[in-house]
């Protein structure tokens, strides 16, 4: 995750991310399982959040949407670009960011660009496009992000806000 210390995402690699009182757990259920599916994703559930906790589960195909049938899906994958959402996999969908089309591919979608529109609600048409542009703070664009040079999964020697020496 971008900011991983305020992030639930987080618990996706951890098993498990606290965000002030707020503690995500992931999810551990074989998807693959067809027949119990629906019986075992809510089970796992259950277990979390008798423990408070708020369940993560790791979907790409998006198995659990079918089973689960939820009132309502929320594509908040900020990938630029729909990935396979559509209207009819809830009763209402909303997307956030570029790549949607509300009343079209999604019921809703959410603006994500900085700016006065940050956080508008669009029950018809798109979000402003992917831009590719970092906005703009402290003078600072693309300078202030970092991207990775291959791909994989990183593993910190230390944690963000850690006091650590020069060798």
């Amino acid at each position: 995750a971008i900011r991983r210390q305020v992030a639930l995402s987080e618990a996706v690699y951890a098993g498990s991310a606290r965000v002030e009182d707020v503690e995500a757990v992931r999810m551990d259920v074989d998807l693959a399982e067809k027949k119990n599916r629906k019986e075992l994703l809510e089970q796992e559930m259950e277990r979390i959040w008798k423990k408070d906790g708020v369940p993560v589960l790791v979907d790409p195909a998006g198995l659990s949407i079918a089973a689960l049938r939820p009132a309502v899906v929320v594509d908040a994958i900020l990938a630029k670009k729909n990935l396979g959402t559509t209207k009819e996999m809830a009763p209402l969908v909303i997307a956030l960011g570029p790549g949607f089309t509300a009343g079209e591919d999604v019921d809703v979608v959410i603006e994500t660009k900085r700016g006065h529109n940050l956080g508008r609600v669009i029950r018809s048409g798109s979000a402003v496009p992917n831009t590719g542009i970092p906005g703009i703070i402290g003078g600072y664009g693309k300078e202030r992000v970092m991207h990775a040079q291959a791909e994989g999964i990183l593993r910190n020697a230390a944690s963000i806000g850690d006091i650590v020496e020069a060798r």
